[in-house]
């Protein structure tokens, strides 16, 4: 079938499938808007980098959520909450390759994500808290988590001390600031 690729690419405004024609029809000209999505994941990146630690998780969560959205057609004024599996909403495997694809080529990666990235992170907070830990090398979440259990432990023995007579305490104590 005769198609006018620059007329079907500058009519398709649901920017799902650029980086495939891009690549395929490489000697087709391309709409400048689709040139400019392609160079978002540098920008992006850039703009990670320029943003506050504090705040980079953040940001790179809205990232994953706009190119879920984008993936799965959804509307972008709906919002996907981070801890809801994407395949309640839809996300099948060809869905989830291209979501994976989209995600490296959008941050400009030099490697390839897994084939199984989205399924082995099935959430937009799990896919974030892998990219901010394997990709970006950021260790900010796990030192929350880290403080959470110790904060649990912590409460527990709490808990369980209430309950020892003075001399199972002192039996500890002593024990305790006798080791090396």
């Amino acid at each position: 079938m005769p198609v006018d690729w620059p007329k079907f690419l500058a009519n398709d405004k649901s920017d799902r499938q650029h980086h495939f024609f891009a690549t395929v029809f490489s000697g087709t000209t391309v709409p400048t808007e689709i040139v400019a999505s392609q160079k978002d994941g540098v920008d992006f990146r850039l703009q990670l980098e320029q943003t506050p630690p504090n705040k980079r998780r953040s940001l790179l969560l809205e990232y994953v959520r706009n190119q879920a959205t984008k993936v799965l057609s959804l509307d972008a004024s709906f919002t996907i909450d981070p801890k809801q599996p994407l395949t309640s909403l839809g996300l099948d495997s060809l869905m989830a390759v291209e979501l994976r694809n989209l995600l490296g080529s959008g941050l400009n990666l030099t490697r390839s994500f897994p084939a199984t990235l989205v399924f082995d992170y099935p959430t937009l907070a799990a896919l974030t808290a892998y990219l901010a830990k394997e990709v970006f090398g950021w260790d900010d979440g796990g030192g929350k988590e880290t403080q959470r259990t110790t904060e649990v432990a912590l409460s527990k023995f709490l808990d369980n001390l209430e309950d020892l007579s003075e001399q199972e305490v002192d039996r500890l104590f002593t024990e305790r600031t006798e080791r090396p």
